[in-house]
């Protein structure tokens, strides 16, 4: 496998929102397909690992932003493999502007599993070769995130069709739209300049998400629990 992969991409219309910049849920959805497409060079497509019984699952993400791009932007994504730590594989993010300066960086913890039994394997199991780079510069990485006591239920979110992806769950980028819909007071003119989320649990069509929230000085934090067991952990960091 190749130690470093790089997408190109163009910012296009349907990934921006209202100030025509990438949403966030637009950088989560270019993450996911950066590393789908850094495994298919190798010729690891998701396809041909669900035949071998293993898919990878997201568990964690912490994103950090210097600038969103435009719409119509040309933009560059380069990933790699950093590590493994305990049951997971660390994978490093960088999306660049045309003079390859820094827009957004990003940490991606990862687990591969069984797709029928969705049972957790080590990183031992994994049968193919992963080039270790370490982290190459990456300035953010996923930390604990505490619920205020205070936290109040901000709504219930029903998971809808649109939402699933083919893992048969709700896909991950959602989840940021879900914090910033449920923003305390709404998120105005405010631009995120950090969030993390950790996915604590499978979502599935139909069920019935209690997303609770509170305000703290930086941004907000949330968590999304079903059935009382925790969905979600979002930390969100705004200027």
């Amino acid at each position: 496998m190749v130690g470093k992969y790089i997408m190109k991409s163009r910012v296009s219309s349907f990934e921006v929102g209202r100030t025509r910049k990438l949403k966030p849920s637009a950088i989560l959805m270019l993450i996911q397909e950066a590393a789908g497409r850094h495994l298919e060079s190798d010729g690891l497509s998701y396809e041909f690992m669900r035949s071998k019984g293993i898919v990878f699952l997201l568990v964690k993400e912490a994103v950090k932003i210097s600038r969103l791009p435009s719409c119509g932007e040309e933009i560059s994504i380069e990933t790699w493999f950093e590590r493994t730590t305990g049951a997971q594989f660390l994978r490093g993010m960088r999306f660049l502007d045309e003079d390859e300066g820094i827009l957004i960086e990003a940490q991606t913890c990862w687990i591969i599993a069984n797709p029928q039994t969705h049972r957790i394997m080590r990183p031992s199991a994994f049968p193919f070769e992963m080039p270790c780079v370490g982290r190459d510069g990456i300035t953010v990485e996923p930390e604990r995130i505490k619920l205020p006591e205070t936290a109040v239920e901000a709504g219930i979110r029903e998971v809808r069709y649109s939402d699933i992806d083919c893992n048969n769950h709700m896909n991950n980028a959602v989840y940021i739209d879900i914090a910033c819909d449920y923003f305390p007071g709404g998120l105005g003119e405010r631009e995120i300049s950090q969030f993390q989320i950790n996915y604590e649990g499978e979502a599935s069509l139909g069920d019935q998400i209690k997303v609770r929230t509170e305000a703290i000085e930086s941004g907000a934090v949330f968590e999304g629990t079903i059935n009382g067991h925790k969905c979600f952990e979002t930390l969100v960091i705004t200027k």
